[in-house]
């Protein structure tokens, strides 16, 4: 098991303002070293790139994305980044790979994943409850994948085992310290979310980094990384 005794968990707000407050930082460094006549036109790809991919990485980094799958995750926006600096990617679609990462499915696949782990796999609810709650979550990730579905729809399923505070973080609780009713009632509202979006109960194995990439690939357009 995942074992994890606090973790915090972003809204859409939060994770944008993250990622927004990283991209500020990469242009006030970019702006000093123009005024500072630092800047070489042959050099501003390596250096901007590495600064994005910092902004990239910093998301992930703070994310509920199991630690193995946040390296493969790093290594897919490394490839962006070779990508970048052959010229076979724009900065303008640098720009909206950046715009859609707040949304990518990915990211919100990795807290589900993260629950069921945490609050599921080492409960004492039945073999058929945990089940039950493995077919019904794979049921989100479905419908985050697909697109049916999007962050806003997955925050109802955590509040009964977290807790967000004024700036607009998430913090789950600790495994030890949620009543079994309060996984239950989140198992719930993951079922009717699923049923009122017409999500089948069809078990779909899915891996964060492909999906992820595959995600990547669909905003440029084409394959990345051979």
């Amino acid at each position: 098991m995942l074992a994890v005794s606090r973790s915090k968990w972003m809204t859409p707000h939060r994770r944008g303002g993250l990622l927004q407050g990283c991209l500020v930082a990469v242009i006030i460094v970019v702006l000093l070293m123009i005024v500072g006549g630092v800047l070489v036109a042959i050099n501003f790809k390596k250096w901007s790139s590495s600064l994005v991919v910092a902004a990239f990485n910093t998301v992930v980094d703070v994310s509920e994305i199991p630690a193995n799958e946040k390296v493969e995750i790093k290594e897919i926006i490394a490839q962006v980044r070779t990508e970048y600096l052959a010229g076979n990617v724009t900065m303008d679609e640098v720009g909206q790979l950046l715009s859609d990462f707040e949304t990518n499915p990915a990211i919100a696949m990795g807290m589900v994943m993260q629950f069921e782990a945490v609050y599921v796999k080492g409960s004492s609810l039945t073999d058929e409850q945990k089940e039950d709650a493995r077919v019904t979550l794979n049921r989100i990730s479905q419908g985050l994948v697909t697109g049916v579905l999007t962050w806003r729809d997955v925050e109802p399923i955590v509040d009964s085992v977290s807790d967000v505070n004024s700036s607009g973080n998430r913090t789950f609780r600790q495994a030890s310290s949620v009543r079994e009713s309060e996984v239950l009632g989140a198992i719930e509202s993951a079922r009717k979310v699923a049923d009122d979006a017409g999500i089948g109960s069809g078990f779909v194995e899915y891996d964060i980094s492909d999906e992820f990439k595959r995600s990547i690939e669909k905003t440029l357009g084409r394959t990345i990384g051979g």
